[in-house]
């Protein structure tokens, strides 16, 4: 699609007018000579007579059956294919669309366990100490990537003398611009189906819903008006009891997520993820990396180290709903 931007309009015989993306940006060269577009308001449709070169476009009018008609500021032409004559010789012009460049960072984590000696050879409840104190630092490590992976931001600076760069890899809330729905409070039905309609426009039809505890609870009690809450056969194989919310435009695998419910402030967000639009970028995995403590030092050191992000595409395919309290 194309907008008129001119605040006069232009009349019913107008053979040249100047375009935007309906944001003021410029859209004249994402049509070229040939190129077929319809009036959404009037249904006129017309043909772009020349490759632009400007932001003006020239064009030939009344292609069709529905009667020219005068263009308003900000009327919406679609873009409905091309056509040309038969046999024509002339050179059919390339059209591009540049994307938009985001930039992202991996993201180096650590954390590190130290015991003395003397610990590791006490007797506790909960048996052998430094598998207890390695299995309790493994899950801080892997925590910290999960709350890196909903709210982290991306960052890039200089380093200290002795450190080369630090940076700081953007999660779901930092790309997340489209679709961010803020209930307020509680959530109706029909309040949720306007939030779908939205979060299914683009990706795919399928996606998952990461939420925190009261907002899974307000989707539980519409679930008893007139939504469809199904179980997941087999989708709680791993420990995780997957629910699914059918809505004519998609549907919503809900997941209950620990660090979310446990935050009193996240508890009442869910963010919505189109899978395939998300992906782990590594330079190291999660890995152990054992005995780095100094050689005098009569203590037992191992560091858990990932250095690794975020890569979220297509951000207008995932969601985010905040402060849904009730239903």
């Amino acid at each position: 699609r194309i907008f008129i931007n001119n605040a006069g309009g232009y009349n019913s015989t107008a053979t040249s007018a100047v375009v935007d993306d309906g944001a003021g940006g410029s859209a004249s060269f994402n049509v070229k000579s040939g190129t077929v577009l319809m009036n959404e308001r009037t249904f006129e449709h017309m043909i772009v007579a020349a490759d632009p070169t400007t932001s003006t476009v020239q064009i030939d009018r009344v292609k069709g059956t529905t009667a020219g008609a005068a263009m308003i500021d900000n009327d919406a032409l679609l873009i409905v294919g091309s056509s040309y004559e038969d046999g024509s010789t002339a050179k059919i012009t390339a059209v591009q669309y540049d994307p938009t460049q985001r930039t992202n960072a991996t993201q180096i984590f650590d954390d590190s366990l130290s015991l003395s000696r003397r610990v590791m050879k006490t007797q506790i409840r909960t048996g052998d100490k430094y598998q207890e104190t390695r299995r309790e630092t493994l899950q801080l490590h892997l925590m910290g990537l999960e709350w890196s992976s909903l709210f982290g931001e991306y960052f890039d600076e200089a380093g200290s003398v002795t450190a080369v760069r630090r940076t700081f890899s953007g999660g779901m809330y930092y790309w997340i611009s489209s679709n961010v729905h803020d209930a307020g409070g509680p959530v109706t039905y029909f309040e949720l189906m306007d939030f779908l309609e939205e979060d299914f426009r683009y990706g795919s039809n399928e996606k998952l819903l990461l939420s925190g505890s009261t907002a899974i609870n307000a989707l539980n009690k519409l679930a008893k008006l007139e939504m469809t809450y199904n179980d997941v056969a087999g989708a709680d194989s791993f420990g995780i009891n997957v629910k699914q919310i059918l809505s004519p435009f998609g549907t919503l695998d809900v997941v209950n997520h620990p660090l979310l419910s446990d935050n009193p402030t996240f508890r009442q967000w869910a963010f919505g993820i189109d899978l395939k639009n998300i992906k782990v970028r590594t330079l190291d995995d999660t890995i152990l990396i054992e005995n780095v403590e100094e050689n005098h030092v009569k203590r037992r050191e191992d560091e858990f180290y990932s250095d690794l992000g975020w890569e979220i595409q297509q951000q207008q395919t995932h969601f985010l709903w905040k402060n849904i309290s009730g239903a």
